[in-house]
Order: structure tokens, then sequence, then C-alpha cells
């Protein structure tokens, strides 16, 4: 707490030097509604050094949408967690014209430009750490929260993939994630999740999707593929889940009729389809609606 308490005196000081002895009004301090755990330690910080502002949670949906179309004055607490790399994050967060950019510098947009359309991987690397050293020398951002998560490593796990990654608290790339075991012959190195669990859970869905379109033959690969796959990971709940289905007697589900004239059909009643459907057997009591039919 003296630590904390010292940091306070010398913003307070850092105040009085630059001209607010009294501090100052900053208006409000939008962020999303379910991040306003991040954000009431933040005003409540500023407000205690003198910088006065308020906290204004907006729910998710509405926030994006001010925060793109720019309608937010004063601070703005903002975050990303979505797909790219470097340049596209920058481009998209400080760059002119991006999504998220209210202004922009344009030493650094002129050496994002250069990056984009260098070749050489290590030139452009130099230039985009170039581009953030400039972002941080002239404060562009204030960097307030750091995700320190807790990971659990089972005992199975060779390479995690924690840390893999300077800065990024996920487990990534995912396809270096190792299990103990066997070297891989054609690497030496151990055997790799990779993205095998993705790929069981796409023969799975298929599996499903087969049996219940009446598709069998299809179906029983799918499905025995997803539960050899899930034997191999060790992966008992998703194992029982496809076994399961190997072993559901559920009968097909007939396809959606396109056209009909409106009205009630019953079990076992024959169905009229589409031309480019064969006839069906309706398997429940519903009502049909062709728009093109005469009323």
């Amino acid at each position: 707490m003296r630590h904390i308490r010292g940091l306070f005196a010398k913003a307070r000081q850092l105040l009085a030097d630059a001209g607010y002895p009294n501090g100052f009004d900053t208006g409000d301090y939008f962020c999303d509604a379910a991040l306003t755990y991040m954000g009431e330690p933040v005003v409540n910080y500023l407000n205690a050094i003198g910088i006065r502002v308020k906290l204004r949670p907006i729910e998710r949906a509405a926030f994006q949408k001010g925060w793109i179309e720019k309608k937010y004055r004063g601070l703005v607490q903002g975050g990303n967690g979505s797909f790219g790399n470097a340049a596209t994050r920058i481009e998209s967060l400080v760059i002119g014209g991006g999504t998220y950019v209210y202004g922009s510098y344009a030493d650094i947009d002129g050496l994002f430009r250069e990056q984009a359309s260098e070749l050489d991987r290590k030139t452009r690397e130099a230039i985009l750490h170039r581009i953030q050293q400039l972002i941080y020398d002239k404060v562009v951002v204030a960097p307030i929260w750091q995700n320190v998560p807790l990971n659990g490593v089972g005992p199975r796990v060779q390479e995690s993939g924690i840390g893999l990654v300077d800065g990024y608290i996920f487990s990534a790339p995912y396809e270096d994630v190792r299990l103990k075991g066997a070297s891989d012959t054609a690497n030496g190195r151990e055997p790799r999740i990779g993205v095998h669990p993705l790929v069981a859970h796409c023969h799975l869905g298929l599996g499903k999707l087969y049996r219940r379109t009446g598709e069998r033959e299809q179906a029983q690969g799918r499905l025995a593929t997803a539960t050899t796959m899930y034997h191999e990971m060790d992966m008992p709940f998703w194992l029982e889940q496809a076994e399961k289905q190997v072993n559901s007697s559920e009968a097909p589900v007939d396809k959606f009729v396109t056209r009909t004239t409106t009205r009630v059909l019953t079990r076992g009643e024959p169905v009229q389809a589409h031309s480019r459907d064969r006839p069906r057997v309706c398997s429940e009591k519903f009502v049909l609606d062709d728009p093109l039919s005469p009323r």
C-alpha cells in the first residue's frame, strides 16, 4: 500500500507540473458493461489523483456500435481479442481509417503502409516492432490490464503451448500442443494433439447428420472414425457420446418439404414434395404452407 500511495503522490505532482495542481474533469469513461470490473478500479485511481471521471458501462452490442461510430468523447476502455496478427490488430486500432480509430499519426500510418508492401519477413517484422515502439512512445493507448490467468496442465501433456507466444495468455499455437508418449517416428518429436479434437468433433457431427438423413453407411464411417480418435486421445466423455450415436436406433428425419398447398397432415400420410425431392411420409402432425398456393 505504501508503494501505491507513493505512485499517487507522484501522479499528482506530475499533474501539478503540467499546470493542473487541482486536477481536471475528463467527462465519462466508457466501457463494455461485461468488463465493468476492469473499469471501476481505473476510475477510482484516476479520481484519486485528481483526474475526475465517471464510469459509463454500456451493453456490449451498443458499446461496440458506439465505439465503431466514434460517438464517445472522454475515455474509452477498449479491447480486442479477434483473430489476426500484429499488423491486422494495429490496423483496426491505431492506423488512420481503422475500425476503432479516432485519429492517427502520419509517421505510424506511413510505416504501416511500408510493412504492408514489404515481402521480406524479417524486414516486415522490424517495421512492426518500430510501429509498436512509436505507439508506446506517443502514448497512443494507456495499458490498464495484464491478463494473468490460472492454467491447469494435466500429467499427460508434454507441451501445453502456454507461453510459446510471448504475452499471449492462452495455449497457442494449438498445433504445437503435445502429449507424452512414444516419439513420432516421422520427426522424432512427441505426438501432437494439434487439431485432432476438432477433427473428431467434425466426424461426430457429420455422423449424426448422415444418420438422421438415413445415409447409414456414411454415418457409420464417420462415427467409427470419431470413436477411434476419441479413444486414442483418451477423451472419455466424447467417446461415450460417439458410442451412443453408433448404437442409436433413432429413425431418420424426413427432409423438409419446400412446396405444397396449405393443409394439416397427420402421421403416416403421404406428402407430395417438390419435384426435386422424392415423396416422403409425414412423421408428425404439422402445417405446410406454400406462399405460391392460391388462397
